[in-house]
């Protein structure tokens, strides 16, 4: 007997679809919208008989098929982490794509003055810098 919260093979292309529509629909909303998603590590094939096996693809832990569509509706893709320095851990954001790690920033003038990482990221200076780009580029 099939109840309303079993998950079935089927599901999956149903669930893609909507929420595909769901992040479209968010893109025409008159606002700014923030999603956030966990990280997805895609390892090559061979990963179990390598030492250090590196990922072959990093980004948000959706379907394929949905992480793909995700980085063609929204204007900025980031990937936020801890990076280990000599001072100590630094909150770091990477705008660009780097290695197997994806991530974007749509618009050249913003793009540019955010820089590929933004060390202990705020997102009022964050949203500041692109308003202020995006009134200087127009």
């Amino acid at each position: 007997d099939r109840t309303q919260d079993d998950i079935y093979l089927e599901d999956y292309g149903k669930s893609t679809a909507r929420l595909k529509r769901i992040f479209r629909h968010m893109k025409d909303l008159p606002m700014h919208v923030v999603v956030t998603a966990l990280q997805k590590r895609v390892m090559p094939p061979n990963a179990q008989n390598l030492t250090n096996p590196q990922p072959k693809w990093v980004g948000p832990q959706l379907t394929e098929k949905l992480a793909n569509s995700l980085m063609g509706y929204m204007d900025c893709v980031w990937y936020y982490y801890i990076d280990e320095t000599d001072d100590g851990p630094v909150r770091t954001l990477l705008t660009q794509k780097h290695g197997a790690f994806v991530a974007k920033t749509r618009g050249q003038s913003f793009s540019k003055a955010l820089g590929v990482t933004v060390p202990n990221p705020n997102l009022g200076r964050i949203f500041d810098l692109l308003i202020e780009t995006e009134v200087k580029a127009k």
